[in-house]
């Protein structure tokens, strides 16, 4: 995931795709190689992409964590400003605590994608981006959404609005 996998659509609403290897891996423990990524994007254990084609092995489930908490660290820093309420700045905090989780160096101490957003839900009124079925059409319907159970959270998280 990158800022480039944000997407304004004619409904007004900003979409967040990820279009990681983690769709096609079964479970967590699955192993995916190589190298797939965006330079400052990538989790630490993918590496960057050096041309020399080793071979890395890597939990694409892990590595789409640490890449979410990667675009939440973003938003919350362009979030930022000077005039913040205090509403605003305890908002800001919780994201904090939550992408500081998910951008765990070591991949078995990141907090996993599902985790993550029942602790963003169990947050006071924090803005919780809204879950949407990726497999959905979502230009007859834009507003219909999926609710998001522990079950299919990962398959939810493969794409979110705003």
């Amino acid at each position: 995931m990158t800022e480039c996998s944000i997407h304004d659509h004619a409904t007004g609403r900003l979409y967040i795709i990820d279009y990681g290897l983690a769709a096609w891996a079964g479970t967590e423990d699955d192993i995916v190689y190589g190298y797939v990524g965006t330079r400052g994007w990538t989790a630490p254990e993918i590496g960057e992409d050096d041309g020399r084609d080793e071979h890395r092995s890597y939990s694409a489930f892990r590595a789409d964590a640490w890449a979410c908490g990667r675009v939440l660290e973003y938003f919350a820093l362009v979030s930022e400003s000077g005039d913040a309420s205090d509403a605003e700045l305890a908002q800001l905090a919780q994201l904090r605590a939550v992408y500081e989780r998910l951008l765990e160096e070591e991949p078995t101490d990141r907090l996993s994608p599902e985790a993550a957003l029942l602790v963003l839900s169990a947050l006071s009124p924090f803005a919780l981006p809204e879950l949407v079925d990726p497999t959905r059409d979502q230009t007859n319907n834009a507003t219909e959404t999926t609710d998001c159970y522990v079950s299919n959270c990962r398959r939810a998280m493969d794409a979110f609005v705003l």
